[in-house]
């Protein structure tokens, strides 16, 4: 991506990051470059949801971003806060595929105007593990490399007690000592990624591109009211197939909007047609 040059109103100025989980180590270097300067403050992101669910998430994850950076905002004595959020679910089409969400959010308290750059992408590598407590857990997970990839091990529970969950698990040693501490108390135990910034280096090409479609934002001025900040926020789907005409579940249009004034427009998808092959007629 080449460099993004921010309006004025944002550039060379100081940026607070609310996170525990060294997220500034990610972002610091697209955001650098585009003249934001981070400055990391440690304020308990994990009061609006933890991963491992012994803390719900309030909210959705842009919601969950705006409140992290409000958060901040209470704490840092600047303007302009950052932060981010990110989710894994299963695809929606088959259910067999973990998709990435991630935002970034930039917050800027002069205005009220919160602007979320997004960006999403495929995570085979979120893997998850059910297991009764005599069973080994190495023999269970196999080869798994916890050099790039930390564990957590808690209780086969919706939502486990906080003391019951450890997190981090960078070795076998310690995966077996974490298993055998839930044996006495939970006949079943949940072995599953570790998704927090500081422990899933895989996660981090999404929340750089997340970044860098907040930059793309942020220096995109509104047509109606010249705030930073329009950019896609919805889709119009229903693109007719290129062969038949059949309208298709492929995106036809995108919905652009402006945080600040609400202002939409609807532009024509890079794409007009759709393959047959996504054709309910030619593809049934």
């Amino acid at each position: 991506m080449s460099t993004v040059l921010l309006p004025s109103t944002y550039h060379c100025r100081p940026v607070a990051i609310a996170t525990r989980h060294q997220k500034e180590e990610v972002l610091r270097t697209v955001l650098s470059r585009a003249g934001l300067h981070l400055i990391p403050l440690r304020v308990d992101t994990d009061s609006l949801g933890t991963f491992s669910g012994e803390v719900p998430r309030p909210a959705g994850i842009i919601e969950t971003a705006v409140l992290k950076a409000r958060l901040g905002a209470g704490s840092s004595g600047l303007a302009l806060n950052l932060a981010s959020e990110g989710s894994f679910g299963p695809e929606p089409d088959t259910g067999f595929v973990v998709i990435q969400r991630e935002v970034v959010v930039l917050l800027d308290t002069d205005t009220d105007v919160a602007v979320a750059g997004r960006a999403w992408g495929l995570a085979p590598w979120v893997r998850a593990w059910v297991l009764e407590v005599d069973e080994d857990p190495v023999e269970r997970i196999g080869g798994l490399d916890l050099r790039e990839h930390r564990l957590i091990v808690r209780p086969d529970t919706d939502r486990p007690p906080a003391d019951a969950v450890t997190k981090g698990v960078a070795d076998a040693d310690e995966l077996r000592a974490a298993v055998a501490r839930l044996a006495r108390d939970h006949p079943r135990v949940r072995i599953e990624t570790d998704l927090r910034a500081h422990m899933c280096p895989t996660r981090h090409l999404v929340m750089v591109r997340a970044a860098q479609d907040l930059l793309l934002r942020l220096s995109s001025p509104c047509p109606s009211c010249a705030a930073p900040g329009y950019g896609v926020e919805d889709v119009v789907r229903g693109a007719p197939c290129r062969d038949c005409g059949t309208a298709t579940d492929e995106v036809l249009a995108l919905v652009h909007r402006c945080p600040h004034c609400g202002a939409t427009s609807t532009r024509s998808a890079e794409a007009a047609t759709a393959d047959p092959a996504r054709c309910p007629s030619c593809n049934p």
